[in-house]
């Protein structure tokens, strides 16, 4: 469903993340929404009309097609993986969307589905069967993955490892990032 206020209503929340005020961001897949709830537990609407497809813009027309995850900046951003649009979408704290990263296309993301964000608010995306890394500036590089499989390829060659689809992404204290390999079943 959809509802607002508290306890709200949710329709396919599919990810979510917290923001530096403790707000936890809830990306609404099929929902075609962007929602915050609040620490006193209040649903609110950050961005999109409910209605799959694209719109970049206000956040009152803004929409989204299979959105699966998100992450804050240290600016308030909030950085969407935008599957079905092939693109990442940028949600400032001015409430204007627009688009990141991407086309619209498979030419520049293939399958944009899980997001983390390091200290430096460099983003890192699984995209298809590679992770890449996106600078604030929006340069992207391919930082590990080849081919869909499972190999963990020649050490010290990061392009040379098979993935799988990668449905999870983290940093963990020592700044290794952890994969969510749901293809293969495993953590990497």
């Amino acid at each position: 469903g959809y509802a607002n206020g508290k306890p709200g209503q949710f329709n396919t929340p599919w990810q979510s993340t917290m923001d530096a005020a403790g707000n936890i961001i809830v990306i609404e897949k099929d929902g075609g929404r962007i929602r915050k709830i609040a620490a006193d537990g209040t649903v609110s609407l950050i961005a999109g009309t409910g209605s799959l497809g694209f719109t970049d813009g206000d956040v009152s027309v803004a929409r989204f097609n299979h959105a699966l995850d998100g992450v804050v900046d240290s600016e308030g951003n909030i950085f969407v993986a935008d599957r079905n649009n092939y693109r990442i979408r940028k949600i400032t704290p001015a409430g204007m969307v627009s688009t990141f990263i991407g086309n619209g296309t498979t030419a520049i993301l293939t399958f944009p589905i899980a997001l983390t964000i390091d200290k430096q608010d460099n983003l890192f995306v699984s995209d298809g069967n590679r992770i890449k890394m996106i600078t604030k500036s929006g340069v992207m590089t391919t930082i590990v993955g080849s081919t869909k499989g499972y190999d963990d390829g020649i050490p010290g060659e990061p392009l040379t490892v098979k993935l799988g689809d990668i449905f999870g992404l983290n940093f963990d204290n020592d700044g290794n990032i952890l994969l969510a390999d749901a293809s293969n079943n495993r953590i990497r």
